[in-house]
């Protein structure tokens, strides 16, 4: 399967057809990658990353840090990668605001020892 690895607001295009029904689509497949050739996630937008993406990329002491992000989606559930963008998207539509927010509002990066204590 595809993993789309940059699931955000600006990469879903909603629009009418003719029977004024909702098209939503997914654009910018630049980040996407095959399940089983899983590639470098770094280009990902950092406020729509799961955490357990996040905790890898902040654990530059884990062993398998060295091998390569391919290694870590061999032991990762990959498509739980884009279901957390989708439900941060979700909330995004919901609320109005991205889900992490810095103290001035504006959104920035966030680790995961910050959001669970990774």
């Amino acid at each position: 399967g595809i993993v789309h690895a940059d699931i955000k607001s600006d990469n879903i295009l909603v629009t009418y057809n003719s029977s004024e029904i909702i098209d939503v689509k997914i654009i910018d497949f630049g980040s996407a990658f095959m399940f089983e050739t899983a590639k470098c996630i770094s280009m990902s937008t950092p406020e729509y990353l799961a955490p357990e993406i996040l905790s890898y990329l902040d654990n530059s002491n884990n062993p398998k840090y060295k091998e390569g992000v391919t290694s870590v989606f061999k032991t990762m559930k990959v498509w739980s990668y884009d279901m957390w963008s989708v439900g941060a998207l979700l909330l995004e539509v919901i609320t109005g605001f991205p889900l992490w927010l810095s103290l001035k509002g504006r959104t920035r990066s966030i680790t995961g020892k910050q959001i669970f204590g990774m």
